[in-house]
């Protein structure tokens, strides 16, 4: 069990909700009982009444609130975790995959089909627009030759429903004669942030390119390098160093905007735009998925709003003693979001910081400043107005409003793995609530 000290919640309050609505009511002017009165001829009153049965509605009382660090759940331990904010895919036994919910619950598990490769090849976990959400694999098979017919190996996306892992599609990519399992490996498969369509590239004896519809299955293939960005995709001319970036509608292939990317003017849209395609943890969408907060370092280090659709830099902000060598932020930065608390969060990424680490609270609606906390070790995950982090070895919770502790785990070194708001210890397979408890 954790402990905890000093902890700003340490006053619990118990509510008890009646849920009875009783039909005719108005303001304890009425109650049940319906007066009737009638007058007689001769003057005489007579009062009547008239009882009626009170209707009742009974509605379930709302699940407990669990508390904060609680275990929710248990994860096959030392497994490869996959997941987004919905569900976690767990990887182990080399051909066994189960699946979960983010706070730990038991969904499904299969054994792999042979060829179907995870371990070298990537994987991703998706939630539709529907909201239903997808693991997608990649599988290989060969077909053997026929006649004067060559050998051919044939490569396939495959998407199962989480919730029982059974196939929902599975899309035949590429079909040719004697190449190796070239498959799409980290961060060569992508999804749009609406869960919408996948993009993959490096597949094949040519390294191919396709658009996948997660609807159906239905691909596309590209004659560009193609990333996921936002609901929209980025088309590039090449994956490390391109000369131009293109912003694209998915859907019909429109094109927004287009940029030359020069890495040496880090600044300028082309450039911006082609940073928030990396995988790193200098960007950060905007819930209207349209604009994208970007790092830039340098003699300055800034965060810039940047809008994908045209291009244009909304806003720029100067991080805290950017301008100082070694400063906190002089090697990138890490971002996090809660719109409900109108709060915009910048740390420095997980390095040493040689003049010690930083978090910067900013008002997102504003981007100002509402309060800052030194020696923040890394930004966990923020959400309904908590904000869960590394501080002093330990993991800590504090109020978005004004950083005040909420809470702190003193057992606890690390967040883990984090999907939405849990935590997953990969060695104990042990999920933990982070942010959104008591």
């Amino acid at each position: 069990m954790h402990q905890r000290r000093h902890s700003a919640r340490r006053t619990m309050f118990t509510a008890l909700i009646c849920a009875i609505a009783v039909s005719g009511c108005a303001a304890g002017a009425e109650n049940s009982s319906a007066r009737v009165s009638s007058t007689s001829a001769a003057a005489q009153t007579t009062n009547v009444l008239q009882t009626t049965k009170p209707t009742t509605t009974r509605t379930s009382a709302p699940p407990p609130v669990p508390e904060l660090f609680e275990v929710t759940g248990q994860l096959p331990k030392n497994a490869d975790l996959v997941g987004d904010n919905h569900v976690i895919a767990a990887f182990f036994d080399v051909d066994e995959v189960s699946t979960f919910t983010v706070s730990g619950k038991p969904l499904a598990s299969t054994k792999l089909v042979k060829g179907e490769i995870v371990n070298v090849c990537d994987v991703l976990v998706l939630t539709r627009p529907d909201g239903t959400s997808l693991l997608l694999t990649q599988r290989f098979d060969t077909v053997p030759a026929r006649g004067v017919e060559p050998e051919a190996k044939q490569a396939y996306l495959t998407a199962r429903d989480t919730k029982n892992l059974e196939t929902v599609w599975e899309t035949r990519l590429i079909s040719a004669p004697g190449y190796s399992n070239n498959c799409a490996d980290r961060d060569q498969l992508r999804v749009t942030a609406d869960g919408r369509w996948v993009t993959i590239s490096g597949i094949g004896p040519d390294f191919e390119k396709f658009l996948v519809d997660t609807r159906d299955g239905k691909s596309r293939p590209l004659s560009y390098f193609p990333v996921a960005m936002g609901n929209r995709i980025a088309t590039l001319s090449d994956l490390g160093n391109p000369d131009d970036i293109t912003i694209r509608d998915p859907a019909g292939d429109n094109v927004f905007v287009s940029f030359p990317v020069n890495v040496s003017q880090s600044a300028v849209p082309g450039t911006l735009l082609f940073n928030a395609t990396r995988t790193a943890y200098d960007w950060l969408w905007l819930p209207d998925m349209r604009h994208v907060v970007v790092y830039t370092g340098g003699a300055v280090a800034q965060a810039h709003f940047v809008d994908s659709e045209s291009g244009v830099v909304t806003q720029t902000v100067d991080l805290p003693a950017s301008d100082r060598f070694g400063g906190p932020f002089s090697y990138g930065a890490e971002f996090q979001l809660d719109e409900e608390a109108d709060r915009f969060y910048v740390a420095p990424p997980r390095v040493p910081c040689p003049n010690g680490c930083q978090l910067v609270a900013y008002q997102l609606s504003t981007m100002t400043e509402a309060w800052r906390l030194d020696g923040v070790e890394r930004i966990c995950t923020a959400d309904g107005g908590q904000l869960a982090i590394e501080i002093n070895n330990q993991v800590a919770v504090l109020d978005a409003k004004d950083g005040a502790q909420v809470d702190y785990a003193s057992d606890q070194r690390s967040c883990g793995v984090v999907f939405g708001s849990y935590g997953v210890d990969r060695s104990t397979g042990s999920v933990r609530l982070l942010v959104g408890g008591r």
